[in-house]
């Protein structure tokens, strides 16, 4: 849940409200929430309220599910090639075909095919979202690393304004 805002709660916190997929963090209401307390409960939802509203990377989504470990990077090579309609939609054939690419072998591809059967609620629920910024066809942007001391506002006012910029 760290790569959608929700870092500052801890691990018990998270294990407390017991999610069982993006799909049930979605639905997570207040009353459930209470769990950890009325002011983390507002802060959750308040959170969660922000990652339905703000714009948000495709593939930061994917990475929060961890399809079989595959990280951001991986995803950003990925979703420029592949919409998230075509991981739901296409057939294992055409799909793995489109998949293995250049640092996409075969065994990444097979696992993206076979894990969206797993996550195909949660693949439908991100398409339901107004707020996800597809990768598909982008050009690469300008790469900017931190060290040190991170700012999410900073980052995110990169990432709108043409740059690759993350923590």
């Amino acid at each position: 849940l760290s790569n959608l805002g929700f870092k500052d709660f801890s691990v018990l916190s998270i294990r407390a409200l017991n999610i069982l997929s993006f799909t049930d963090l979605m639905n997570m209401t207040y009353d459930r929430a209470l769990v950890l307390g009325a002011v983390n409960a507002k802060n959750f939802i308040d959170r969660l309220n922000a990652l339905k509203l703000n714009d948000i990377p495709d593939y930061r989504i994917l990475t929060a599910l961890s399809f079989s470990n595959i990280g951001a990077e991986k995803w950003k090579i990925i979703l420029k090639e592949v919409s998230i309609d075509d991981l739901v939609n296409m057939n294992y054939n055409d799909l793995i075909h489109k998949l293995i690419m250049p640092s996409i072998g075969a065994k990444t591809a097979e696992a993206i095919c076979n894990d969206r059967i797993l996550y195909k609620e949660d693949l439908e629920t991100i398409l339901r979202m107004n707020n996800i910024v597809s990768s598909k066809g982008l050009l690469d942007k300008p790469r900017v690393a931190f060290t040190g001391a991170r700012d999410r506002e900073f980052i995110d006012l990169l990432n709108r304004n043409g740059f690759d910029a993350d923590e």
